[in-house]
């Protein structure tokens, strides 16, 4: 066998087996997935710090007067997992003509709809925009520094959650109402960050990066157990809650959250604070750090192979914080017929304070520490031409406590701050990701634009997975041989 054919086998069963074992529940795609091997694009070194570029530096960012605001560097993208527009809105047609509907207000489409989810189901949000990023050589190390602002959200819900309004507590089709794993999480921080690329020989180079991370707002609801369990002979039901709340945030201030046993009511206390935008963004409190890793080696002519690990890190968040914790058991057991004909007596409120008395709330403000999502990329390439390659990716992000996962083929062009790229990404339940990316140089400016969903795009109300990112940089001179640089 030749050395070139086994090279093509090992790649191959790494990227395989990396597919099977990491693959979790749920996958989606990433906004990295097209943008990694597009080396033609600074911002490709985000995804490895081990990226080599064709040019000796560059520069670029919001900061930047006339190119950083007439095209800025923006990602931008949104995930569904389980469901997208046409899902949700239709039109019923007959009597009402072209109007629009919600599925929900047919019972019967509404059941349909919600039996056909996930037992858990996310919505994820992210934006990156750079402030500023530069870049330059000094022999064989290729310098790197980056001003990133970065908002990550994403929001988990169990399919029970919209069943319990649509069947009813008496009629549901299962003997546990699980809200389980009912959470979310809001991000929004700054990210400053220095790297360097090591050209150690022709064919392997290494590289790192090292961030800081300044906190501005956050809410994390670290735990959330909640089932809600019906006797069907008698119809009375356990109420069962387990969840943590923590937040940062520069809006409200609670100052008192507890069950006052005396007076039979839920105590809620808060002041108002005055917003100062420019406080809230010069915010330097709630720090964190995060590592990038990465490295690329040519066993032989053509074939490259590629890997980093970027994001790992997390942030201490100190100021401004709010802990909410609640745990108990709720019984009910029917109504008072004559407390129910009081008209003095509310029951509603009645049963919610009784309701927050058996959870036993706690509140604090103390410090937490939330991750930050954390990417991990294996692939590799072959060079057709001195411009042309094509690449297989695997890439895993992890947040939330779960594991996603995506995988990408692709065909590459680069050459001189010049370059496009053609993608397609495999998913579960999600298997038309055509991904488009095309850079143009004019000069020492360069601009692009991507995505990682051409036919969502196109076809925007099947879409679960929606990416964009945009940009321009300065590019400045060419890179110098790599024997050149070796000297």
């Amino acid at each position: 066998m030749s050395k070139m054919k086994q090279i093509y086998i090992v790649i191959g069963v790494v990227l395989g087996l990396s597919f099977l074992l990491l693959t979790p529940k749920t996958t989606m795609a990433q906004e990295g997935a097209n943008m990694y091997f597009l080396h033609s694009v600074p911002q490709s070194g985000r995804l490895n710090p081990a990226t080599n570029h064709d040019f000796s530096g560059y520069f670029g960012g919001l900061i930047v007067p006339i190119n950083g605001q007439i095209l800025p560097s923006i990602n931008f993208g949104v995930n569904l997992n389980s469901f997208c527009y046409s899902d949700l809105i239709y039109k019923p047609g007959g009597a009402f003509g072209d109007s629009l509907a919600l599925v929900f207000s047919d019972s019967i489409l509404g059941r349909k709809f919600v039996d056909g989810l996930k037992p858990i189901n996310r919505i994820d949000f992210h934006t990156y925009i750079d402030l500023f990023h530069l870049g330059f050589r000094t022999n064989n190390i290729f310098w790197s520094f980056s001003v990133v602002e970065k908002i990550e959200a994403g929001i988990a819900f169990p399919r029970d959650i919209l069943r319990l309004p649509l069947y009813g507590n008496a009629n549901f089709p299962d003997p546990v109402i699980d809200l389980s794993n009912f959470g979310g999480s809001a991000l929004h921080y700054r990210e400053f960050g220095v790297g360097a690329n090591y050209q150690y020989s022709t064919e392997l180079s290494f590289g790192a990066k090292a961030k800081v991370l300044f906190g501005m707002a956050n809410i994390n609801m670290a735990k959330t157990d909640i089932k809600w369990e019906t006797d069907p002979a008698t119809g009375n039901f356990q109420f069962n809650g387990d969840f943590d709340i923590n937040m940062t945030q520069p809006i409200l201030e609670i100052t008192d959250l507890r069950y006052d046993t005396e007076g039979d009511s839920l105590i809620f206390e808060n002041t108002e604070k005055d917003f100062d935008p420019f406080s809230y963004l010069l915010n330097m409190k709630n720090m964190g750090v995060a590592f990038d890793f990465g490295a690329t080696y040519s066993p032989i002519s053509d074939v490259t192979v590629y890997a980093s690990i970027t994001d790992l890190g997390f942030i201490r968040w100190k100021d401004q914080v709010t802990n909410i914790k609640a745990k108990g058991q709720f019984d009910f057991t029917g109504l008072n017929l004559n407390d129910l004909l009081d008209d003095s007596i509310n029951m509603g409120d009645a049963y919610i304070d009784s309701l927050f008395n058996m959870l036993d709330l706690k509140l604090s403000h103390e410090s937490y520490k939330t991750t930050v999502p954390l990417n991990v990329y294996l692939g590799g390439t072959y060079n057709l031409t001195d411009v042309i390659s094509f690449g297989a990716l695997y890439h895993g992000r992890r947040w939330f406590d779960e594991f996603q996962s995506a995988f990408t083929i692709s065909a590459n062009v680069n050459r001189k701050g010049f370059g496009a790229v053609l993608s397609y990404t495999a998913m579960k339940n999600n298997m038309d990701n055509l991904g488009f990316g095309v850079a143009f140089r004019v000069g020492g400016w360069q601009t692009f634009i991507m995505t990682n969903n051409l036919l969502d795009a196109i076809y925007p109300q099947n879409a679960r997975d929606i990416t964009l990112r945009i940009g321009s940089n300065w590019i400045l001179g060419r890179k110098k041989t790599d024997a050149a640089l070796l000297r």
